[in-house]
């Protein structure tokens, strides 16, 4: 297998398909598509290098800081710089923990989002925002695919070594949400969402629960017997 994908394809898929403390099913097909996933990673990081040529693997928190005061952000930029900084934290933890699975889902979850973003929408922060992710990209697999990332790296002419590319860094700032998505059931059953500012009170939450349209379409003429209220999560509202 390593002569046919590589060490860093079968390491990859390895620290991926079960946590070190547990047994391995080896599945060769798997291994296709750890092949298949870091070859996403190479089109993702080439098809961006001008951006990664002119930002290379800066201190995007300082540079955020100085260059691009908090509120000049939009809201666009805010929520992929929330999903970045959250998983940076994630890998952080799982490093540290040891859960190398979780590390590459994680690497899964960010090439995603990279390639899934309308970068346009990010208006004067596109750029930033874009080489922030491509950088943390490269520090999430340095240690589980050294080799291919250094590769990647040499033929985007920056630094080889992941002590030149540096540790992630999270920006506790980008961890701040201005605003908060809440599910809303009835009766346990997805039927809706509020979308409410971060510092919204219990009681705000529900009113605004209870009146949206869709969710009063699945109370009406129901009585409500009470509403639980998940902080940061969801509204579930009981009704008879």
């Amino acid at each position: 297998m390593i002569n046919k994908y590589g060490a860093d394809t079968v390491r990859l898929f390895t620290m991926f398909a079960a946590p070190p403390d547990q047994s391995l099913e080896w599945n060769d097909d798997a291994i296709a598509g750890a092949s298949r996933f870091l070859r996403r990673v190479w089109n993702v990081l080439d098809s961006n290098a001008d951006v990664i040529s002119k930002y290379g693997f800066s201190d995007f928190a300082s540079v955020f800081g100085s260059e691009s005061p908090t509120q000049a952000i939009n809201s666009q930029t805010k929520a992929v710089r929330l999903n970045v900084h959250t998983l940076m934290s994630r890998v952080l933890r799982d490093y540290e923990r040891q859960q190398f699975n979780t590390v590459v889902a994680a690497a899964m979850e960010l090439t995603n989002l990279i390639e899934k973003t309308k970068w346009s929408s990010l208006g004067e922060h596109a750029e930033l925002t874009l080489a922030e992710a491509l950088s943390a990209l490269v520090r999430f697999l340095l240690p589980v695919t050294p080799h291919v990332c250094e590769y990647v790296l040499s033929q985007l002419d920056q630094p080889r070594s992941a002590a030149a590319v540096g540790w992630l860094t999270v920006d506790e700032s980008a961890l701040i949400q201005d605003e908060i998505t809440y599910v809303v059931q009835v009766n346990g059953k997805l039927r809706g969402q509020v979308s409410m500012s971060a510092d919204a009170q219990k009681e705000q939450i529900e009113a605004a629960a209870l009146a949206d349209e869709n969710v009063q379409r699945f109370t009406q003429d129901l009585s409500v017997v009470k509403v639980i209220v998940v902080p940061k999560k969801l509204v579930n509202i009981v009704v008879k």
